[in-house]
């Protein structure tokens, strides 16, 4: 049998070898969809468990500009721009201000910035299927070639097998299917705690380009919070 490790965690390109014409991918957040957008293969299936792009609230959208770039962000989806870090330590009754006479990290809307990359998948050809988990994949032998089986399960219960020559697992943090195949994660996860707040008067431009980074032991040994 084949092992996971050394099928799984090649890293591919946007042209992956010509062995891999079938690709399926797990997970439609924005790593799964940006995958799934910048390769270039014949079939490709998307499994997002999530009924639709976007679902997730806990994530900010707050990224750098380079992040933004790579991610391939359209100008209309950027909600807010930084030039300005205020790290609060309240412990120590610090507020450290830096401030930068260029943007150096900006607010997207997420949720859209989901949409617009699942269209591209789409408008490849691509399958995009939310609401299916997956839940388990299998190598198999098929038609005397190695091949790659992947089991997932739709809202309604209905069960969808899909083959495939690569498998990419981008399903986030914690990464608990990943972990269930044997594949090693290499992050710390860190603690964060994120707060929207709604003001009574009109900020002035000054708060609104500023970013609050508090870092206190109410967000664990190595957590921070920001507004």
């Amino acid at each position: 049998m084949m092992n996971f490790r050394s099928r799984l965690e090649v890293p591919m390109k946007n042209l992956p070898p010509p062995d891999v014409q079938r690709v399926v991918v797990v997970g439609g957040g924005i790593a799964g969809l940006l995958t799934a957008v910048k390769l270039r293969v014949p079939e490709l299936t998307l499994f997002e468990r999530s009924s639709k792009a976007g679902a997730r609230r806990h994530c900010t959208g707050i990224i750098s500009l380079e992040t933004a770039k790579r991610c391939m962000v359209k100008p209309e989806l950027i909600l807010n721009s930084y030039d300005t870090l205020s790290f609060i330590i309240p412990r120590l009754g610090l507020n450290v201000v830096i401030r930068s006479d260029k943007v150096f990290a900006i607010k997207i809307d997420r949720e859209a910035h989901e949409e617009y990359l699942a269209t591209l998948v789409e408008n490849r050809g691509y399958r995009v299927l939310f609401g299916c988990s997956v839940n388990s994949i299998r190598f198999t032998k098929l038609r005397g070639s190695n091949s790659i089986v992947v089991y997932a399960t739709t809202a309604d219960g209905t069960r969808v097998e899909c083959e495939a020559d690569a498998v990419i697992i981008a399903e986030g943090y914690p990464s608990k299917f990943a972990k269930n195949l044997g594949l090693r994660s290499f992050c710390t996860p860190l603690l964060g705690l994120q707060r929207v707040v709604f003001t009574a008067r009109r900020l002035s431009k000054e708060c609104v380009s500023t970013l609050y980074i508090v870092f206190d032991k109410m967000f664990g040994r190595e957590g921070f919070g920001w507004i």
